[in-house]
Protein backbone atom coordinates (compact mmCIF):
# COMPACT_ATOMS: atom_id res chain seq x y z
CA UNK A 1 0.00 0.00 0.00
CA UNK A 2 2.87 1.89 -0.12
CA UNK A 3 4.71 2.56 -3.44
CA UNK A 4 1.94 4.78 -3.83
CA UNK A 5 2.10 5.59 -7.54
CA UNK A 6 5.51 4.81 -7.71
CA UNK A 7 7.67 1.59 -7.97
CA UNK A 8 7.22 -0.53 -5.83
CA UNK A 9 5.72 1.94 -3.26
CA UNK A 10 1.79 2.02 -1.57
CA UNK A 11 -0.25 4.40 -2.62
CA UNK A 12 -2.06 5.10 0.35
CA UNK A 13 -1.41 4.00 3.40
CA UNK A 14 -1.38 0.56 4.27
CA UNK A 15 1.28 -2.20 4.81
CA UNK A 16 0.85 -5.49 4.09
CA UNK A 17 2.86 -7.81 2.23
CA UNK A 18 6.27 -6.19 2.84
CA UNK A 19 5.63 -3.62 0.25
CA UNK A 20 5.08 -0.32 -0.39
CA UNK A 21 2.13 1.13 0.50
CA UNK A 22 -0.16 3.56 -1.98
CA UNK A 23 -2.88 5.08 -0.24
CA UNK A 24 -6.02 6.05 -2.36
CA UNK A 25 -8.76 6.72 0.04
CA UNK A 26 -10.89 7.28 -2.88
CA UNK A 27 -14.74 7.44 -1.76
CA UNK A 28 -17.83 7.84 -3.98
CA UNK A 29 -18.22 11.11 -3.59
CA UNK A 30 -14.76 11.49 -2.24
CA UNK A 31 -11.76 9.76 -0.83
CA UNK A 32 -9.38 9.33 2.10
CA UNK A 33 -6.62 7.02 1.48
CA UNK A 34 -6.09 4.97 4.54
CA UNK A 35 -6.61 1.76 5.13
CA UNK A 36 -9.53 -0.78 5.21
CA UNK A 37 -9.96 -2.27 1.28
CA UNK A 38 -6.15 -3.39 0.70
CA UNK A 39 -5.28 -5.29 -2.33
CA UNK A 40 -1.59 -7.04 -2.12
CA UNK A 41 -0.21 -7.12 -5.58
CA UNK A 42 2.39 -9.33 -4.39
CA UNK A 43 -0.44 -11.91 -3.94
CA UNK A 44 -2.17 -12.02 -7.07
CA UNK A 45 -1.29 -13.26 -10.27
CA UNK A 46 -1.45 -11.95 -13.86
CA UNK A 47 -3.44 -14.31 -16.11
CA UNK A 48 -1.28 -13.26 -18.75
CA UNK A 49 1.75 -14.92 -18.06
CA UNK A 50 3.51 -11.88 -16.68
CA UNK A 51 3.85 -10.06 -20.03
CA UNK A 52 3.31 -6.62 -21.00
CA UNK A 53 -0.32 -5.86 -21.57
CA UNK A 54 0.81 -2.87 -23.35
CA UNK A 55 4.16 -2.25 -24.29
CA UNK A 56 4.09 1.22 -24.94
CA UNK A 57 3.08 2.26 -21.92
CA UNK A 58 5.63 3.50 -19.58
CA UNK A 59 7.06 1.23 -17.42
CA UNK A 60 7.72 1.48 -13.68
CA UNK A 61 11.24 1.20 -12.66
CA UNK A 62 11.53 -1.04 -9.43
CA UNK A 63 14.58 -2.06 -8.05
CA UNK A 64 14.87 -5.77 -6.97
CA UNK A 65 14.95 -6.29 -3.38
CA UNK A 66 15.54 -9.63 -1.60
CA UNK A 67 11.95 -9.71 -1.25
CA UNK A 68 11.32 -9.88 -4.59
CA UNK A 69 13.63 -13.17 -4.77
CA UNK A 70 12.27 -15.05 -1.74
CA UNK A 71 15.35 -14.05 0.95
CA UNK A 72 14.23 -12.57 4.38
CA UNK A 73 15.87 -9.35 4.41
CA UNK A 74 18.31 -8.69 7.45
CA UNK A 75 19.49 -5.17 6.46
CA UNK A 76 17.34 -2.00 7.48
CA UNK A 77 14.01 -2.13 7.22
CA UNK A 78 12.05 1.15 6.20
CA UNK A 79 8.92 1.68 8.22
CA UNK A 80 7.17 2.50 5.79
CA UNK A 81 7.30 0.13 3.21
CA UNK A 82 8.65 -3.31 4.80
CA UNK A 83 11.12 -3.41 2.46
CA UNK A 84 15.07 -3.54 3.01
CA UNK A 85 16.67 -0.36 2.16
CA UNK A 86 20.36 0.71 2.15
CA UNK A 87 21.81 2.89 4.75
CA UNK A 88 21.96 5.68 3.24
CA UNK A 89 18.06 5.57 2.15
CA UNK A 90 17.24 4.69 6.06
CA UNK A 91 19.29 7.62 7.50
CA UNK A 92 16.95 10.03 4.96
CA UNK A 93 15.07 12.88 6.66
CA UNK A 94 11.34 11.88 6.34
CA UNK A 95 8.96 14.53 4.82
CA UNK A 96 5.45 14.83 3.57
CA UNK A 97 4.54 16.97 0.58
CA UNK A 98 1.24 18.39 -0.34
CA UNK A 99 0.98 17.87 -4.45
CA UNK A 100 -1.95 18.85 -6.79
CA UNK A 101 -4.02 16.81 -9.36
CA UNK A 102 -5.73 18.99 -11.53
CA UNK A 103 -5.49 19.01 -15.50
CA UNK A 104 -3.23 21.65 -15.50
CA UNK A 105 -0.99 19.73 -13.07
CA UNK A 106 -0.34 17.20 -14.52
CA UNK A 107 2.21 15.19 -14.54
CA UNK A 108 3.45 16.00 -11.56
CA UNK A 109 6.71 15.38 -10.01
CA UNK A 110 8.14 13.04 -7.36
CA UNK A 111 5.20 10.53 -7.19
CA UNK A 112 7.06 7.60 -8.61
CA UNK A 113 9.53 8.12 -5.80
CA UNK A 114 7.30 8.37 -2.68
CA UNK A 115 6.76 6.38 0.08
CA UNK A 116 3.32 6.51 0.47
CA UNK A 117 0.93 8.70 -1.38
CA UNK A 118 -2.51 9.45 -0.12
CA UNK A 119 -5.31 10.78 -2.58
CA UNK A 120 -8.34 12.50 -1.00
CA UNK A 121 -10.87 14.82 -2.33
CA UNK A 122 -10.75 18.38 -2.59
CA UNK A 123 -13.46 21.15 -2.88
CA UNK A 124 -14.12 20.84 -6.80
CA UNK A 125 -14.24 17.44 -7.36
CA UNK A 126 -10.43 16.98 -8.17
CA UNK A 127 -8.25 14.64 -5.28
CA UNK A 128 -4.91 16.23 -3.85
CA UNK A 129 -2.20 13.70 -3.00
CA UNK A 130 -0.07 13.76 0.22
CA UNK A 131 3.01 12.17 -0.43
CA UNK A 132 5.35 10.48 1.96
CA UNK A 133 9.20 10.75 1.32
CA UNK A 134 11.92 8.62 3.09
CA UNK A 135 14.02 5.83 0.31
CA UNK A 136 14.32 8.61 -1.98
CA UNK A 137 15.49 11.96 -2.84
CA UNK A 138 13.79 13.68 -5.53
CA UNK A 139 14.92 16.46 -6.92
CA UNK A 140 11.82 18.13 -8.22
CA UNK A 141 8.49 17.70 -6.28
CA UNK A 142 5.01 19.32 -7.11
CA UNK A 143 3.15 21.21 -8.43
CA UNK A 144 2.79 22.16 -4.36
CA UNK A 145 -0.32 23.25 -3.30
CA UNK A 146 -2.03 24.27 -0.38
CA UNK A 147 -3.24 22.38 3.15
CA UNK A 148 -6.45 21.26 4.36
CA UNK A 149 -7.54 19.87 7.53
CA UNK A 150 -7.52 16.02 6.50
CA UNK A 151 -3.74 16.84 5.02
CA UNK A 152 -2.85 18.11 8.31
CA UNK A 153 -4.08 15.17 9.88
CA UNK A 154 -2.46 12.34 8.30
CA UNK A 155 0.94 14.81 8.50
CA UNK A 156 0.28 14.77 12.37
CA UNK A 157 -0.59 11.22 12.44
CA UNK A 158 2.77 10.24 10.72
CA UNK A 159 4.20 12.97 13.19
CA UNK A 160 6.47 14.49 10.08
CA UNK A 161 6.75 17.64 8.72
CA UNK A 162 5.21 18.54 5.75
CA UNK A 163 5.29 21.10 2.44
CA UNK A 164 2.52 23.49 1.39
CA UNK A 165 1.76 26.45 0.05
CA UNK A 166 -1.04 28.18 1.94
CA UNK A 167 -4.28 26.14 3.38
CA UNK A 168 -7.74 27.11 4.24
CA UNK A 169 -8.38 29.12 7.26
CA UNK A 170 -9.04 25.93 9.02
CA UNK A 171 -5.98 24.03 8.26
CA UNK A 172 -3.70 27.04 8.94
CA UNK A 173 -5.68 27.75 12.70
CA UNK A 174 -4.86 23.92 13.16
CA UNK A 175 -1.21 24.10 12.64
CA UNK A 176 -1.03 27.55 14.39
CA UNK A 177 -2.98 25.86 17.57
CA UNK A 178 -1.00 22.89 17.57
CA UNK A 179 2.65 23.94 16.72
CA UNK A 180 2.57 21.52 13.99
CA UNK A 181 5.89 21.00 11.60
CA UNK A 182 4.66 23.42 8.25
CA UNK A 183 6.66 24.08 5.53
CA UNK A 184 4.63 26.69 4.19
CA UNK A 185 5.92 28.48 1.13
CA UNK A 186 4.61 31.77 2.30
CA UNK A 187 7.14 31.69 5.00
CA UNK A 188 10.07 29.46 3.33
CA UNK A 189 9.94 30.76 -0.35
CA UNK A 190 13.80 30.57 -0.44
CA UNK A 191 13.06 26.74 -0.68
CA UNK A 192 10.54 26.72 -3.56
CA UNK A 193 10.56 28.20 -6.88
CA UNK A 194 8.40 28.39 -9.70
CA UNK A 195 8.60 26.64 -12.97
CA UNK A 196 8.13 29.39 -16.02
CA UNK A 197 7.20 27.05 -18.61
CA UNK A 198 3.61 26.50 -16.88
CA UNK A 199 0.70 28.93 -15.38
CA UNK A 200 0.53 29.60 -11.41
CA UNK A 201 -0.78 28.05 -9.67
CA UNK A 202 0.21 25.03 -11.17
CA UNK A 203 3.97 25.67 -11.25
CA UNK A 204 5.14 25.38 -7.34
CA UNK A 205 7.68 23.09 -6.88
CA UNK A 206 10.43 22.03 -4.40
CA UNK A 207 12.72 19.27 -3.79
CA UNK A 208 13.73 16.62 -0.99
CA UNK A 209 17.24 18.42 -0.79
CA UNK A 210 15.62 22.12 -0.31
CA UNK A 211 13.38 20.61 2.35
CA UNK A 212 15.30 18.42 4.34
CA UNK A 213 17.55 21.38 4.59
CA UNK A 214 15.14 23.63 5.96
CA UNK A 215 13.76 20.72 8.04
CA UNK A 216 17.19 20.20 9.28
CA UNK A 217 17.76 24.62 9.70
CA UNK A 218 13.63 24.17 12.20
CA UNK A 219 14.98 21.29 13.96
CA UNK A 220 11.90 19.25 12.68
CA UNK A 221 14.23 16.41 11.98
CA UNK A 222 12.21 13.18 13.11
CA UNK A 223 13.11 9.53 13.10
CA UNK A 224 11.52 7.48 11.01
CA UNK A 225 8.46 5.48 12.77
CA UNK A 226 5.45 4.34 11.64
CA UNK A 227 2.51 2.28 13.11
CA UNK A 228 1.85 0.34 9.76
CA UNK A 229 2.46 -3.53 10.43
CA UNK A 230 3.88 -5.94 7.46
CA UNK A 231 2.84 -9.15 7.23
CA UNK A 232 2.15 -11.78 4.69
CA UNK A 233 -0.36 -14.31 6.95
CA UNK A 234 -3.31 -12.62 5.64
CA UNK A 235 -2.33 -12.83 2.19
CA UNK A 236 -1.83 -16.73 2.01
CA UNK A 237 -5.70 -17.16 1.94
CA UNK A 238 -7.06 -17.53 -1.66
CA UNK A 239 -8.48 -14.60 -3.34
CA UNK A 240 -10.03 -13.50 -6.29
CA UNK A 241 -7.49 -11.95 -9.19
CA UNK A 242 -8.01 -8.20 -9.28
CA UNK A 243 -6.58 -6.85 -12.78
CA UNK A 244 -8.80 -3.96 -12.91
CA UNK A 245 -9.50 -0.98 -10.83
CA UNK A 246 -11.99 1.51 -11.64
CA UNK A 247 -13.51 3.94 -9.72
CA UNK A 248 -15.30 6.82 -10.96
CA UNK A 249 -15.73 9.51 -8.46
CA UNK A 250 -18.02 12.06 -9.76
CA UNK A 251 -18.22 13.72 -13.53
CA UNK A 252 -15.33 15.69 -12.85
CA UNK A 253 -12.48 12.95 -11.92
CA UNK A 254 -11.91 9.40 -12.81
CA UNK A 255 -9.06 6.83 -11.61
CA UNK A 256 -8.55 3.63 -12.33
CA UNK A 257 -5.29 0.78 -11.78
CA UNK A 258 -4.33 -2.20 -14.64
CA UNK A 259 -2.43 -5.12 -13.15
CA UNK A 260 0.45 -6.32 -15.53
CA UNK A 261 4.31 -7.14 -14.85
CA UNK A 262 3.34 -8.11 -10.55
CA UNK A 263 2.56 -3.78 -10.54
CA UNK A 264 -0.14 -1.65 -10.49
CA UNK A 265 -0.15 1.01 -12.95
CA UNK A 266 -2.60 3.98 -12.66
CA UNK A 267 -4.49 6.39 -15.16
CA UNK A 268 -6.21 9.50 -14.43
CA UNK A 269 -9.08 10.19 -16.36
CA UNK A 270 -8.46 7.56 -18.99
CA UNK A 271 -4.79 9.04 -19.56
CA UNK A 272 -1.55 6.99 -17.66
CA UNK A 273 -0.12 8.48 -14.65
CA UNK A 274 3.50 9.02 -15.76
CA UNK A 275 6.23 10.91 -13.70
CA UNK A 276 6.95 14.63 -15.28
CA UNK A 277 10.67 14.45 -14.05
CA UNK A 278 11.82 11.17 -14.80
CA UNK A 279 9.16 9.61 -17.38
CA UNK A 280 8.78 6.82 -14.99
CA UNK A 281 4.34 5.35 -14.97
CA UNK A 282 2.90 5.64 -12.08
CA UNK A 283 2.87 2.04 -10.28
CA UNK A 284 2.49 0.80 -7.19
CA UNK A 285 2.85 -2.73 -5.53
CA UNK A 286 -0.34 -2.16 -3.02
CA UNK A 287 -3.49 0.03 -2.99
CA UNK A 288 -5.84 0.81 -0.49
CA UNK A 289 -9.43 2.16 -0.87
CA UNK A 290 -11.12 3.89 2.39
CA UNK A 291 -14.25 5.04 2.49
CA UNK A 292 -15.39 7.50 4.62
CA UNK A 293 -18.49 10.19 5.22
CA UNK A 294 -17.68 13.77 3.34
CA UNK A 295 -19.72 16.86 4.04
CA UNK A 296 -19.21 20.05 2.35
CA UNK A 297 -18.66 22.80 4.81
CA UNK A 298 -21.44 24.82 5.86
CA UNK A 299 -21.24 28.16 4.43
CA UNK A 300 -18.03 28.00 2.85
CA UNK A 301 -18.01 29.50 -0.60
CA UNK A 302 -14.98 28.00 -2.12
CA UNK A 303 -17.26 24.28 -1.85
CA UNK A 304 -14.83 23.41 1.08
CA UNK A 305 -15.21 19.75 2.30
CA UNK A 306 -15.00 18.05 5.47
CA UNK A 307 -13.49 14.38 5.71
Amino acid sequence: MNRNFHNNKTFNGGGSSGKKLLAALLLLLAGSLVGYFTLNVGQIQSSNGGKSLNPALPVANVPSTPEHEGVTPKGNISPYTGQEISNDAMNNIPFMTIIENSRPARPQSGLSQADIVFETMAEGGIPRFIALFHSSSPKEIGPVRSARPYFVMLAKEYNLPFGHCGGSEEALDKIDREHLMSMNEFDYGSYYWRDKSRKAPHNLYTSAEKLRTLITNKKFVQKPISSLKFSKDYWEKSFNKAEKINMNLNQYYSTSYDYRDGLYYKSMDGTAAVDKSNGNAIAVTNIVIQFTEIHPIANDDKGRIEI
